[in-house]
């Protein structure tokens, strides 16, 4: 059978062999060349696409200047460890949005329920460009630059379930 937004099994109708092969069959709308492993990741990039995404806003050192408060900004940015952000400048990509997204997965539980970063070994696996990539919490936390140590970082984040 093939799966896409709005589709049904119709009565008496024969399956595709997708599921034979394992093999998840992609929606009838644009994938954007996204290769979904799972279903469920098929169906949150059909709930995800129909949202806005916008470009990443950046430090304007400009616009703080004309106003008169880059040196406060940057004082305050400084003071919170986030310097970095000052001269950061990424741009948004649309498929990879949507596909890191929609196959963000959270495996692993931690050992407190009533904490959940008390398991150092949170794990999070994701797609992109239709390639499986698994990263533990420290991982991300230095990709980012984020403290790893026990006293801020992880502790002191929230995390949405998705």
């Amino acid at each position: 059978m093939v799966w896409g937004i709005g589709s049904r099994k119709r009565k008496g109708a024969a399956n595709a062999s997708s599921s034979s092969t394992g093999a998840i069959p992609q929606p009838t709308m644009p994938t954007l060349g996204i290769v979904f492993q799972k279903r469920e990741h098929q169906q949150r990039f059909v709930s995800l696409s129909s949202r806005k995404i916008m470009s990443t806003k950046f430090f304007d050192g400009q616009a703080l200047e004309a106003l008169g408060c880059q040196q406060q900004v940057t004082q305050l940015l400084s003071n919170f460890g986030w310097a970095n952000f000052i001269t950061y400048c990424d741009y948004t990509y649309k498929r990879l949005t949507l596909e890191f997204l929609a196959t963000l997965e959270n495996n692993s539980t931690p050992s407190d329920p009533n904490d959940q970063f008390s398991n150092p070994n949170i794990t999070m696996t994701f797609q992109m460009f239709n390639q499986q990539h698994s990263l533990t919490l420290d991982e991300l936390n230095t990709i980012f630059g984020w403290p790893t140590d026990a006293e801020c970082g992880p502790q002191l984040r929230i995390v949405m379930p998705i």
